[in-house]
């Protein structure tokens, strides 16, 4: 069920500038792993913010148990704690860690649906 709503909420974001921003947080040069998707990991710090989880340890334990949440986010397989860690320093040596995730919260709200069912008495 919170997976529906996620959906629903994710659906009325503009994702196209945040990814462009997180993108340039990481070089694809030199040798090593390619990195996951930065966006998928600015997305799964929304929901892990959404769904009031208080550690990365949490959110990667959802992730991994949970078959949907990981592709909803944009990732093929869950990355560890270490690689959010990782992200979130990025993301804080840039100066960009509150406002992004201001901005996201803020057309999170916007694209929140408006409440169904009968209407109040006297409306």
């Amino acid at each position: 069920m919170y997976l529906d709503r996620l959906r629903e909420l994710f659906s009325g974001v503009n994702w196209a500038p945040f990814e462009a921003i997180v993108n340039k947080l990481y070089t694809l040069e030199g040798r090593g792993r390619r990195p996951k998707p930065p966006l998928a990991y600015f997305r799964a710090v929304l929901a892990k913010m959404l769904f009031e989880m208080n550690s990365f340890s949490k959110l990667v334990e959802r992730l991994k148990n949970s078959p949907d949440l990981a592709p909803l986010c944009g990732f093929a397989d869950p990355p560890s704690k270490m690689g959010f860690s990782r992200f979130m320093e990025k993301l804080s040596e840039a100066g960009l860690d509150e406002r992004l995730f201001e901005e996201a919260l803020r057309q999170l709200k916007e694209a929140k649906p408006k409440r169904r069912g009968r209407p109040k008495k006297g409306h």
